[in-house]
């Protein structure tokens, strides 16, 4: 490879997808001509822990009881989407990264597109992205982190 990004492919860490993700968007962008400063990618990490509340509030009910709302019962995928705690409940998330706190405006990102945990992660990657692709076309909403911004 020319980028080997996980020293144990079987058991990759966070940090070392995360750097891989970086790698493969910027490849993909640059297939269509994106490759001048403004299009490459970089992680943000408010954009990861609010990915990580999302899931949370959607799939659990750990925030129900001190926040309006739930999405016990919904069938809407984005449900749980533009979830924020408050700046004391974020700590325990934000603390670790070395963030104060994350705030609304500094985008979404809710981490919804599902694939099977036992194939390999180029597979896992790609099954969104082609059908994003394939469903929406190039300027459909959901190819947006691939295309359209410039952090994830």
């Amino acid at each position: 490879y020319q980028h080997n990004p996980f020293a144990n492919p079987k058991h990759p860490t966070k940090a070392e997808v995360d750097a891989w993700q970086t790698i493969a968007i910027n490849h993909v962008r640059a297939m269509v001509g994106f490759t001048a400063p403004a299009y490459q990618m970089k992680p943000n990490k408010c954009l990861f822990i609010r990915a990580q509340w999302s899931e949370e509030k959607a799939r659990t009910r750990m925030w129900d009881a001190d926040y309006e709302g739930t999405c016990e019962g919904t069938t809407n995928p984005h449900c749980g989407a533009t979830f924020l705690p408050s700046v004391e409940d974020q700590q325990p998330y934000v603390a670790p990264a070395g963030l104060e706190s994350c705030k609304k405006g500094q985008g979404g990102s809710e981490g919804i597109f599902a694939s099977m945990s036992k194939i390999p992660w180029s597979i896992k990657w790609s099954r969104p992205f082609c059908w994003a692709l394939g469903a929406e076309g190039f300027w459909g909403g959901h190819t947006a982190p691939w295309y359209r911004r410039s952090e994830f």
